[in-house]
């Protein structure tokens, strides 16, 4: 279930990557393929929809949990980091805008994943056998928003906690807005697979991010940033066990 605004773990998500990576107690910081779960039968696809790859991923690995994010083209190919941290952050240039032939969605997404899967490497089949429930930890998606001068210098934080009985992502500042629980519902989701497995792709174009973040228009401008943490504790406690951390820049124009 959500574990809403837990104020020891929302603390730790305030301090830098540095200081983070030292809280999480071995955890390793990876760049690459996700562990997949044994119902994509050919591993080139993540579980809740095609042509969504598990590639390029940032992930941080930790015991039973596996945290990830990416950045990719909406409907397109990967971004790939211009520049990476020495605690896992990778920094990523984005074009400014909205996907093409499609006002409603920003140009780029952000995928999430996170499996309870003991001793998964990444590129792993998942054991479903011997996964233990997401239930079992409490986990936190941080977005901030850092707009340029020009759009009032504005920055914006928000916290959602992870309800593992519906698969959705909620505001605890405002439990009516959140995103998420489309993969509870794809084909081959039985229950002991959602019972260990999260996954999605998000867009600052879907309707509770726009009410966060503002219209296309403005967030979606160039010079805006995102800062997308996500973070894995052992339920209840302060025990941080992941934090996977991608920075979005928002350009103008991208190198041909």
């Amino acid at each position: 279930m959500a574990k809403h605004g837990n104020p020891a773990q929302n603390g730790q998500l305030n301090h830098n990557d540095q200081s983070i990576a030292g809280m999480t107690n071995g955890a390793t910081f990876t760049y690459g393929t996700i562990g997949q779960p044994t119902t994509v039968p050919d591993g080139s696809q993540m579980w809740f929809g095609t042509g969504n790859l598990p590639t390029n991923y940032n992930i941080t690995q930790n015991g039973d949990l596996e945290t990830g994010l990416k950045i990719h083209h909406r409907t397109g190919a990967d971004y790939t980091p211009v520049s990476s941290g020495p605690n896992g952050e990778q920094v990523y240039n984005v074009q400014a805008g909205t996907q093409p032939g499609n006002p409603t969605r920003a140009e780029w997404n952000f995928d999430y994943a996170a499996t309870s899967a003991p001793g998964v490497n990444s590129g792993d089949i998942i054991d479903l056998a011997k996964a233990s429930s997401l239930g079992d930890f409490d986990l936190k998606l941080k977005i901030t928003q850092t707009q340029p001068a020009l759009l009032g210098g504005s920055v914006k934080s928000v916290i959602y906690d992870y309800n593992s009985a519906n698969h959705t992502w909620v505001d605890e500042n405002n439990p009516m807005l959140g995103f998420g629980g489309d993969d509870f519902n794809q084909p081959g989701s039985s229950p002991q697979l959602q019972n260990v497995l999260a996954e999605n792709s998000v867009n600052l174009g879907f309707n509770a991010l726009a009410a966060e973040f503002g219209p296309l228009s403005t967030s979606t401008a160039a010079g805006t940033q995102y800062d997308i943490e996500m973070a894995g504790w052992k339920g209840g406690t302060g025990n941080m066990l992941t934090y996977t951390h991608d920075h979005v820049n928002i350009v103008a124009a991208l190198p041909a």
